[in-house]
């Protein structure tokens, strides 16, 4: 993962876990990977805005730890091309261990988004991926509650993850 001197942690959970977001004043690695732990306290949620306008960002790997992505926590990300959740996510009769929320607007915004991998995702929020008009197909679980303004509409939905 990415070293945690790029990130800023939030204790949240009623202290048990934590949230993350970009350190200011430092410039991010192109290629993020969020941590999942930090100091033995699971990270389990991107702070909203967070990671908004960081245009050093090419690539973002989100683990599965990470249940909620706040809203507009990768806003206007320009140079993003690849977003990866759920990564190392196991399954258990057929169904994902986590549920991975993401909220409204989190994406949106992200012109040149390109790849999209969206393992574990149980939740899609409303323009969570507005104005990413590079992005041409996204797959997501088969009972995943995708808002229907969630993707532009040139974007082909999948079913069954």
């Amino acid at each position: 993962h990415t070293k945690e001197s790029f990130f800023e942690f939030t204790v949240t959970g009623g202290g048990l876990s934590l949230k993350i977001s970009a350190k200011t004043g430092v410039t991010l690695p192109s290629w993020l990977i969020i941590p999942e732990t930090y100091n033995e306290k699971d990270v389990i949620a991107i702070a909203p805005r967070g990671f908004a306008g960081r245009n050093e960002i090419l690539s973002v790997v989100i683990p599965v730890t990470v249940t909620k992505t706040g809203a507009g926590a990768f806003a206007d990300c320009d140079t993003l091309t690849e977003v990866v959740y759920g990564k190392n996510a196991a399954k258990t009769e057929g169904v994902y261990n986590g549920t991975q929320q993401i909220a409204s607007d989190a994406f949106s915004g992200c012109v040149n988004l390109e790849k999209l991998t969206l393992t574990a995702v149980t939740k899609i929020g409303e323009r969570a991926f507005g104005g990413c008009v590079n992005l041409k197909s996204a797959t997501v679980e088969e009972t995943a509650d995708v808002s229907a303004n969630a993707f532009p509409s040139t974007v082909e939905i999948k079913r069954g993850i």
